[in-house]
């Protein structure tokens, strides 16, 4: 397979480094804003009512279960992006994709704060005056929030986890053997994917409307940073690329090229012309 407009970056490159410094800077922004909704004044209501607690009112699920999910679908998409040539570039897409929402996370739990489902929930955050400092305890598990709800992190990391895997990951051999077990991968991590969910809403660890708003935002920021790469694909003059709508002006546009490291001075070859048999359709 050529794709003969891929730069292949080295490990340590400034895309790299800025989708890491990126991706951290938004786990901390999103504890600052767990900190904070926890130390609010306002009284905490009864549950709501939920369509997904009443369907699995008869199971008995522990709450650290979603934790276990969440690290199984982590293992099992490292496992299989070690074996990609392109794992570089794919987790440098899962870190930007990720920080992103957790950014979007962190403002849904600050502008409306929900009753915690979990009665059992217990929060260990002392009142301070520097949620700054907290931030840090509640990243490395030091404290436990419980008003951080309307958003599921836990659905967001398991989707984008899968939904990379399944869009960029190409099997390197052409044997029938090596595409079935590229295959088998992608439906061990989906399946990881579908029973966490379940363990996350049968807990009672956040609402359905939790878990429907991380599957929807996942899917649609994914597609739609993948559209916008896609729009830089064909060989085009700078100033038509510049007349295009949202996304692909000469600032956001100009910012895509430069994490995707697509080498405009010499497009031969669509960076993602191999999606075009059985990955992406075309858009309208």
């Amino acid at each position: 397979m050529s794709m003969s407009n891929y730069v292949g970056p080295h490990p340590f490159c400034k895309q790299n480094v800025f989708s890491a410094i990126y991706f951290v800077a938004a786990v901390y922004f999103n504890a600052v804003m767990q900190v904070y909704v926890s130390q609010a004044d306002d009284q905490q209501g009864p549950r709501l009512p939920d369509v997904g607690y009443e369907l699995f009112a008869n199971v008995s699920i522990g709450t650290s279960w979603p934790n276990y999910m969440v690290l199984a679908v982590a293992v099992s998409s490292v496992a299989r992006l070690l074996c990609d040539r392109y794992r570089s570039r794919t987790i440098r897409r899962w870190a930007f994709l990720q920080g992103t929402m957790f950014f979007l996370r962190g403002v849904c739990i600050a502008v409306t704060r929900l009753p915690n489902p979990d009665s059992t929930c217990a929060a260990v955050i002392p009142k301070t005056d520097n949620v700054f400092i907290d931030a840090f305890k509640v990243i490395d598990l030091q404290l436990v929030t419980c008003r951080d709800v309307l958003f599921s992190g836990h659905t967001t990391s398991m989707m984008l986890s899968a939904l990379l895997v399944h869009l960029h990951t190409v099997p390197d051999s052409t044997t029938k053997v090596g595409r079935r077990l590229s295959r088998a991968a992608q439906f061990v991590i989906w399946a990881e994917v579908i029973f966490g969910i379940f363990t996350i809403i049968a807990s009672k660890f956040h609402y359905t409307i939790d878990v429907v708003i991380a599957v929807t935002m996942s899917c649609l920021l994914s597609w739609f940073y993948f559209a916008l790469v896609r729009l830089h694909e064909a060989s085009r003059p700078l100033l038509e690329r510049e007349k295009e709508l949202l996304g692909n002006g000469p600032v956001f546009g100009t910012f895509i090229i430069w994490l995707e490291r697509i080498n405009l001075d010499h497009r031969r070859q669509s960076v993602f012309s191999f999606w075009s048999e059985s990955r992406i359709p075309s858009l309208p």
